[in-house]
C-alpha cells in the first residue's frame, strides 16, 4: 500500500513537470518566433530556436512517466487493499 501512495505522489510531481514543459513550449515558441522566423527545429544552430523542441520532447517524456506511475500507482493501491481484505477475519469474533 505504502509504494502505491509513493507511486502516485511521484506521478503527481511527475504531471506537474509536465504541464511546466507544456507552458515552456507555448512560452519559447512564443518569443522565438520572431527570432527564428518560425524556423524550429531540434538540430538548429541557435538554442533559442531548439527550445521548443526540447521542451516538446521534455512534455511527452514525463507526462507519460506520470501516466505510467500513476496507473501503477493505482494497481498497487487495489491489490494491497485486497490483501489487507484477504487479512481481516470474516467473522465477528477473532480467531485462535
Amino acid at each position: 500500500m505504502r509504494k502505491g501512495i509513493i507511486q502516485i505522489t511521484l506521478a503527481v510531481a511527475l504531471m506537474a513537470i509536465s504541464l511546466w514543459s507544456l507552458i515552456w513550449v507555448f512560452s519559447s515558441a512564443s518569443l522565438a518566433s520572431a527570432y527564428c522566423g518560425a524556423d524550429f527545429s531540434l538540430f538548429h544552430s541557435e538554442f533559442r530556436c531548439q527550445q521548443p523542441f526540447v521542451a516538446m520532447i521534455l512534455c511527452v517524456v514525463f507526462g507519460l512517466l506520470g501516466v505510467l506511475l500513476a496507473l501503477l500507482g493505482v494497481k498497487n493501491l487495489r491489490v494491497g487493499k485486497a490483501h489487507n481484505k484477504a487479512l481481516l477475519p470474516t467473522s465477528g469474533r477473532a480467531q485462535r
